[in-house]
């Protein structure tokens, strides 16, 4: 999150304890005089703009003294290319040849679907962004379709079907919440509150999807996953 300019408590508490939650970029414009409302633009690089516009709506229409205007915008996660970078480093001694699809937007997903199935892939790894989050179901099904193993970083695709993730615990980052609303209430610039980076994450696999593909998981793999979905 970045926060630049002023802003009334009530509206910094609310930006960060939404972009804690939803991993958005809010940026504020100051105008001319410290009384008037800013203009707020919300940038979503996580998918998860669906969960916090109307909250943020809802405050404009409640507080309009506060905000004059509120505009929400898409933007690829800026996490990507490093993530990229490492898997592409990883795979050699692996003995994984790693075919790398970038999907810009949704109706790019069935040619991204076909590229897989041309080049007859073992398994594939979904990374997470706006795209990827908001159209899981569509990959999901693609992956059950074609009885392909499939790996994410967020629990929720293996929750609605997806076979397993690893990544940071969404539960653990929004139980910092309170803490970051308590240093804004208490008087911190929310523009000088240090970023955190995760530092619990959590393994899930889904038993019943990898039963329907045929994949056998190894018991030490099954015994460190901290979610099984039977």
């Amino acid at each position: 999150m970045i926060l630049s300019g002023r802003l009334s408590a009530k509206l910094a508490v609310l930006c960060m304890a939404l972009s804690a939650v939803a991993v958005v970029t809010v940026v504020t414009t100051p105008s001319a005089h410290a009384a008037d409302p800013v203009a707020i633009n919300i940038v979503d690089v996580a998918g998860n703009l669906q969960l916090t516009q109307k909250a943020f709506e809802a405050f404009k229409a409640k507080y309009p003294q506060l905000v004059s205007s509120i505009t929400f915008t898409n933007a690829p996660a800026p996490q990507l290319p490093g993530k990229i970078k490492a898997m592409q480093a990883a795979a050699p001694g692996l003995k994984v040849t790693l075919l790398s699809i970038e999907v810009r937007k949704p109706d790019e997903l069935d040619a991204a679907f076909a590229a897989i199935t041309a080049q007859r892939a073992d398994a594939f790894v979904v990374l997470t962004d706006p795209i990827t989050f908001r159209n899981r179901g569509q990959i999901i099904e693609f992956a059950a379709r074609n009885r392909l193993p499939a790996m994410y970083e967020v629990r929720e695709f293996v929750n609605d079907g997806g076979l397993m993730s690893y990544g940071p615990s969404l539960v653990a980052m929004i139980r910092r919440v309170p803490v970051f609303i308590d240093k804004i209430a208490k008087g911190a610039k929310p523009a000088e509150i240090p970023v955190e980076q995760p530092t619990q994450f959590e393994l899930a696999i889904n038993e019943k999807t990898a039963k329907a593909i045929g994949l056998t998981i190894p018991q030490s793999i099954l015994v460190r996953a901290d979610t099984l979905v039977r």
